[in-house]
């Protein structure tokens, strides 16, 4: 019977400790939170899943122009350090593993990405797309982090026709032991 006693005293203390030490909101060594940028920079897999992705959205033997834009996060609708990371990394493995042309345009001085979608900031819009517009092909991204998780969103869109060609969309959970971050493998 003490052993029972003690073995249950045991795991009522690891669970009461284990509850202070994994937490879904991570902290720096001062106590404050850490940005979403240090998050997602700190998922050990995070280039893992972004190779998955790039698989899912543009074929092996896919061919053309392609324009990568710079991902936002979902919450302010603007690139930010993490962001340009992502679209880095997605770029790096669709012009490693596909025979497609990957460029990068600066579309920032002539659209804006808000709530409402992609947003033409010029009276000569068809102008616009039509000289930069040297690939068929776009692929845009945005992330977002909310408690535990990071959700990565992208799509593959006809540029001429706006039509979806398809999407992908990645879960990545993790959990925080102080300032580290930890993610289950899978």
């Amino acid at each position: 019977m003490k052993y029972y006693l003690k073995l249950g005293f045991l795991l009522l203390i690891s669970l009461i400790l284990n509850s202070c030490t994994f937490s879904s909101t991570c902290t720096d060594n001062l106590g404050f939170r850490l940005s979403d940028d240090k998050i997602i920079s700190g998922i050990s897999n995070i280039d893992k899943r972004m190779e998955e992705i790039a698989r899912e959205i543009y074929p092996v033997f896919g061919g053309g122009n392609v324009i990568i834009t710079d991902f936002v996060d979902a919450k302010i609708y603007k690139p930010t350090p993490t962001g340009v990371y992502l679209a880095n990394l997605l770029r790096g493995f669709i012009s490693t593993h596909t025979t497609a042309r990957v460029l990068q345009l600066d579309l920032g001085s002539s659209f804006t990405l808000n709530a409402n979608g992609l947003s033409v900031l010029t009276r000569e819009a068809d102008e616009v797309i039509k000289q930069k517009s040297i690939a068929l092909v776009g692929i845009v991204g945005s992330y977002s982090v909310q408690g535990n998780k990071v959700h990565i969103f992208v799509r593959r869109i006809n540029l001429r026709t706006g039509r979806v060609i398809s999407t992908s969309t990645k879960l990545i959970e993790y959990a925080c032991i102080g300032d580290s971050i930890i993610t289950p493998s899978y």
